[in-house]
């Protein structure tokens, strides 16, 4: 997987299909097993697919480099690729076997003859421009963020990447009744940090097209239809990830603020700590407020910070940024309406 191997979540957004337009095709699949993928992932996967509408599936030897479909009429055959966190990566997308009937959804385009476009994906891209878009985002930001200027961490995040960043007159006045950023992002690569200093002010960006250049334009968010995430699905444990997650320590907090507790936490296990700030809000959650208690007793930081968390009605995520460094982001456990 040369183009994929270190940002898989890029194949769930991009995809370049040539030739494929015909009408109700059969689709068959054959599918290679990522090395370190659980031993039976061949057998769910092909009990999972053998329920959807394709004529074949069969489980190859052949390693793969990219996903790909081959065929334009008759018949479609799908190279996919099952990962070690078993998950299905086809040209475009990724599935999860809890995700049918998205993957139907999928495989009833391809026959339809839906799915033809190498520009018809995220942001108008092509897969390669995609990737590229990725490395060119994956640069730390340089200097503290928390409590620094909203537009001032914007300005200095555009300094140090190309593409730039482009804020119409609209998204400008957001910054004028901004709050500070509330988040340490330095050392977090600029592609996250820029969506996470935009979104409690209500903006997102997006890559286009400006002439024979991309820039990286800032809208309203409920303007646009795709945004640059704030951050990317993990595939590996989170012992992979960050080992002292796993570490064990003799621990007992007595009603003290979970932003406190929280910090402390982000100084023995050197992540970087994100938060849904929209979600809080909505939901009036404030870590500063909150107080958190945790029995005297042996664990392990992952265990705690879960334990901390669910007495303030939040929950953490290891997700990845551009440069594939993890951080924790801490959303409501609860989904605002």
């Amino acid at each position: 997987m040369s183009s994929t191997k270190s940002i898989p979540c890029l194949a769930a957004l991009a995809w370049c299909f040539c030739n494929i337009g015909a009408s109700a095709a059969e689709v068959q699949f054959e599918l290679t097993i990522e090395r370190g993928a659980p031993i039976t992932a061949g057998h769910e996967w092909m009990k999972t697919l053998s329920v959807l509408p394709v004529g074949g599936v069969r489980i190859s030897n052949n390693a793969v480099a990219d996903p790909s479909i081959e065929g334009s009429t008759g018949t479609l055959k799908v190279h996919g690729i099952i990962t070690r966190g078993n998950e299905l990566i086809v040209p475009g997308r990724s599935f999860a076997r809890s995700e049918k009937s998205s993957l139907k959804k999928w495989i009833e385009d391809l026959r339809e003859g839906k799915l033809n476009s190498s520009r018809d994906f995220a942001f108008g891209m092509t897969a390669e421009e995609l990737v590229e878009m990725h490395e060119r985002l994956s640069v730390a930001i340089r200097a503290p963020t928390r409590e620094q200027d909203a537009r001032s961490v914007v300005q200095q995040i555009s300094r140090q990447i190309s593409p730039k960043v482009r804020l119409p007159t609209t998204a400008k006045d957001r910054f004028d009744q901004a709050d500070n950023v509330q988040d340490e992002l330095e050392g977090v690569s600029c592609g996250t940090a820029l969506a996470a200093v935009l979104r409690p002010l209500g903006l997102v960006y997006s890559p286009r097209r400006s002439g024979d250049q991309w820039e990286l334009l800032v809208a309203d968010s409920r303007d646009v239809e795709e945004s640059w995430p704030i951050g990317w699905p993990a595939q590996q444990k989170a012992h992979d990830l960050s080992p002292k997650l796993m570490e064990f320590l003799t621990v007992e907090i007595n009603d003290v603020t979970l932003e406190e507790s929280l910090a402390a936490v982000r100084e023995k296990t050197q992540l970087p700590t994100l938060f849904d700030h929209n979600g809080m809000a909505r939901q009036k959650i404030e870590p500063a407020e909150i107080r958190v208690s945790i029995p005297a007793g042996r664990t392990f930081y992952k265990k705690l910070l879960r334990q901390m968390l669910f007495q303030a009605k939040l929950k953490s995520e290891l997700r990845l940024d551009e440069a594939d460094e993890p951080f924790l982001w801490i959303s409501p456990i609860k989904k605002s309406n």
